[in-house]
């Protein structure tokens, strides 16, 4: 091989190599905002967890405060009902009494 084809070669490899670390570079970047991705993704999904099991915590606690105001609305009624009935017998007392 002569002085001048070696040359060209040299010259051919030349923009081959660059053209590889160009192409390198790019994937190097591409993984790199991949990593992040992969990275905030996993930092979402630990947010996303966190969050359920606060909603999941909220709703047991809405649903005890329904049941404790329906407890309170029978037992005030239960009351209700047992005065009305006191009231009743005490007046049918009070009027075999006279």
């Amino acid at each position: 091989m002569t002085e001048q084809e070696i040359a060209v070669k040299l010259t051919e490899h030349e923009g081959k190599i660059e053209r590889h670390e160009g192409r390198i570079k790019t994937l190097e970047s591409n993984y790199t905002a991949l990593n992040d991705l992969a990275r905030t993704t996993a930092v979402m999904a630990e947010k996303i967890d966190v969050t359920e099991k606060k909603v999941d915590s909220i709703s047991a606690n809405v649903e005890e405060l329904k049941l404790k105001g329906s407890k309170r609305w029978d037992n005030l009624i239960e009351k209700v009902i047992f005065t009305v009935v006191g009231a009743v017998i005490a007046y049918m007392l009070a009027r075999a009494g006279m």
